[in-house]
């Protein structure tokens, strides 16, 4: 062989090593990348959302019943016998309408008993008085002295048995009957006719209906931060499927014993946790309303929208919020850049919450505004986790 030709030989080994060489190369590469492709795509999926600043609105509705603004119990004293009940629950009754009707024959015999002894008094007092007419006939001082003085100790006791008779007249004639003291509706009637009247109870129930009716509603504090008693504010009233507007006026407010879940329902979240609701010390809102439709017993609601002023905080979804121990935290997306592309890490940030609604809550401190926050995710997650971002 030729120089030349084994030169031209060599030549040609050399380029097809060299060709092996680059496609050897190549498909690792591609194997490389491939395999990688692969692995990314079996990585948790996950989808993000950065806060927001903005004020947060809440919603908060209460229910309760209309009763009364004003209610009395009304009976007589005990040992007296209903002898007649003349009105029934739902009566509109006027003041001074007599309601319910009493006897008590022992009272009746006492008085009796002490205006005989009155009689007999008077009677008694004809003795003295004789006796004196004729002391004075006769002359007889010591005699008339006598007399006088029988006559002023019998006068002295009739008129104890007057006032005695007077009170018990007095008695009678308050615990014969039950009137109404003021216009207003019958709200129960406990009264039977041939019983008793009620010992640890009541006869008669009467509404004031002049004074209007309450509900009582329990909110949140922070529902109630801009209310103060004699504010305004609409009632949404229900009587017979039928709902209508009213105004109320707030009555009262007060701290109640009571606690209600925080405007964010309980909800799952992904990997088996669950966002509890946080106790939250509530107030009970006395509302006030006048109507001549109302009678007691509706259904009444209120509906209150509360802006809450910005703190330097940011706005988060719900969903976004976890929580272990009590200690709410946060699942934020760092990316990390590398010779094979770039890759996306989670890190376990605990945060500070403040108020919340149905949808998001405000995050005081720990998170900032342009980091990714996990929202949702295909599969339960963990700190340090590599994931897939959609």
């Amino acid at each position: 062989m030729e120089p030349g030709d084994e030169e031209q030989t060599l030549t040609g080994h050399q380029k097809m090593l060299r060709l092996l060489i680059i496609v050897f190369i190549s498909a690792l590469l591609i194997l490389t990348l491939y395999s990688n492709t692969l692995w990314t795509m079996n990585l948790p999926r996950v989808w993000t959302e950065t806060g927001r600043q903005g004020q947060l609105v809440q919603n908060f509705r209460a229910s309760g019943t209309l009763r009364p603004a004003n209610e009395i119990e009304l009976s007589s004293v005990q040992g007296w016998i209903v002898s007649s009940v003349r009105i029934k629950a739902g009566d509109w009754v006027k003041k001074d309408q007599v309601l319910v009707t009493y006897e008590n024959r022992a009272a009746d015999s006492l008085l009796q008993d002490e205006q005989a002894m009155l009689a007999q008094m008077r009677l008694e007092l004809e003795g003295p008085k004789e006796r004196y007419v004729e002391a004075t006939k006769n002359g007889d001082d010591s005699g008339k002295r006598t007399a006088k003085r029988e006559i002023e100790i019998a006068q002295l006791k009739i008129g104890v048995q007057e006032r005695k008779i007077s009170n018990l007249q007095q008695n009678i004639e308050t615990n014969r009957q039950i009137v109404a003291p003021f216009d207003g509706v019958v709200a129960k009637v406990n009264a039977v006719q041939g019983m008793p009247s009620a010992k640890d109870s009541f006869d008669v129930r009467l509404s004031n209906t002049s004074l209007g009716y309450q509900a009582a509603f329990l909110l949140p504090v922070s529902a109630t931060e801009q209310l103060k008693p004699g504010d305004k504010l609409n009632v949404n009233v229900k009587s017979r499927n039928v709902t209508k507007r009213v105004e109320g006026t707030v009555a009262a407010m007060e701290y109640s014993d009571a606690n209600v879940g925080a405007a964010s329902p309980v909800s799952p979240i992904e990997g088996g946790e669950q966002q509890k609701a946080t106790a939250t010390r509530t107030i009970r809102l006395l509302v006030t309303v006048q109507g001549e439709e109302l009678q007691g017993g509706e259904q009444a609601s209120v509906h209150l929208t509360v802006t809450s002023a910005e703190k330097g905080g940011m706005l988060v979804s719900n969903k976004a919020i976890r929580h272990v121990s009590g200690s709410p935290y946060v699942y934020v997306v760092e990316e990390k850049k590398g010779p094979l592309g770039n890759t996306y890490h989670l890190r376990k940030t605990e945060i500070e919450t403040g108020d919340a609604n149905d949808s998001e809550t405000v995050v005081l401190a720990g998170a900032s505004l342009n980091q990714a926050i996990v929202v949702e995710s295909s599969e339960p997650l963990v700190d340090g986790q590599r994931v897939r971002m959609k």
